[in-house]
């Protein structure tokens, strides 16, 4: 291991904890989000015949900016591995007659520099994530096609950045609610059977009031009135753990994304073209990616609100011409998407629940699900 990938290292072991209090903030689990320094490594690759005592410090100053931009990055996916556009490593590569590029290929974010670049700071933080948000990263690796479709799998883009805030917000004000209901139904001693059944009653309706039964498939009013308030409190605490969980919430905005791109491309586009003229000249162009992902049970729990596009195009003249890209969709999530998170980890936390110990299974236990 060099110095500069040493320095790496503990410029994002000092960074940690200001992650974690970010995602504590947002009742993000602290248990679930890995260290900065495992979840990422910097790589410092030099040209050979650099001077680097020369360099050193702007070496640094760079790799503390790389640092401060994957802090950015595990604050905004919540301290979770992206699946869709994977991030582990960024290289460093500082060479003569390099242009300032950056570039992700299998997971290794690239940002190539020349020394005179260095000096100049032009390769900072900064610049690592308007570089990043313009999806300058792809043009390496990837088709034109998702480049269009960026807006949509930019995993810090505005677009997830909203739909996460969202789910952020409503994992909050489930879990002020269900500690409300533990509150009151974990000290019965005054309480008189009438009382608990009142509390048993309170904490049904709450859950019946904030998922999907339609989603869930079953009565949940049936469900949950077989189970002691023993056992719904076990069921309240499991499923408060559930909303919390980042990973769950990363994989619902994974399928949420990959089931809009489905339908971006799958909708019904009306295309009537009538030309009349000496030369005519048509361009349409539609935008197809595939990509395909399996998130098991949480497709159910995403509804797509779909975009119908009729083009319609009357030329008469000498020389006509015309091009369409039916690739613009405005990233409007509440007119794109309907996640039913809440109703994703009830139904989670019922499937891992065993009513004969009237304790949770543990996590493990469900992963072949």
């Amino acid at each position: 291991m060099s110095e500069f990938e040493a320095y790496g290292i503990e410029c994002l072991r000092s960074r940690h904890l200001t992650v974690q209090e970010a995602l504590s903030r947002r009742q993000i689990d602290s248990s679930k989000i890995p260290p900065l320094e495992r979840a990422y490594g910097i790589v410092v690759t030099l040209e050979e015949g650099l001077k680097v005592d020369r360099l050193r410090l702007r070496l640094q100053q760079q790799i503390e900016a790389i640092a401060q931009f994957l802090a950015m990055f595990h604050i905004d996916v919540l301290g979770q591995p992206t699946r869709l556009m994977p991030l582990y490593e960024v290289e460093l590569v500082v060479a003569k007659r390099r242009k300032l590029k950056l570039s992700l290929d299998r997971g290794r974010l690239t940002l190539a520099i020349s020394p005179q670049q260095l000096r100049s700071r032009s390769g900072e933080a900064k610049y690592l994530k308007q570089a990043w948000h313009r999806g300058e990263l792809l043009k390496d690796y990837y088709p034109r096609s998702l480049q269009k479709l960026w807006w949509l799998f930019d995993p810090i883009g505005i677009f997830r950045f909203n739909l996460r805030s969202l789910l952020v917000l409503a994992v909050q004000k489930q879990i002020l609610g269900i500690d409300r209901i533990l509150l009151k139904i974990t000290a019965p001693e005054g309480e008189t059977e009438g009382d608990k059944s009142s509390l048993k009653a309170r904490a049904i309706a709450f859950l019946q009031q904030n998922v999907r039964q339609d989603k869930l498939g079953y009565d949940l009013n049936l469900v949950l009135q077989k189970y002691s308030d023993r056992a719904l409190i076990h069921i309240l605490h499991q499923y408060k753990d559930n909303l919390r969980d980042p990973q769950q919430i990363e994989e619902i905005l994974d399928a949420g994304s990959l089931l809009l791109q489905d339908t971006l491309t799958q909708e019904q586009s009306g295309i009537d073209i009538k030309m009349l003229g000496f030369v005519n000249v048509g361009n349409y162009h539609r935008i197809d990616v595939a990509i395909h992902c399996n998130f098991g049970y949480l497709q159910r729990y995403v509804e797509v609100i779909p975009r119908h596009t009729e083009v319609k195009a009357r030329q008469i003249g000498f020389v006509n011409v015309y091009t369409i890209d039916d690739i613009t969709v405005t990233p409007n999530l509440h007119q794109a998407l309907d996640l039913h998170w809440t109703t994703a980890a009830l139904a989670k936390t019922l499937q891992t629940f065993n009513p004969e110990s009237q304790v949770p299974l543990s996590p493990q236990s469900n992963s072949a699900q």
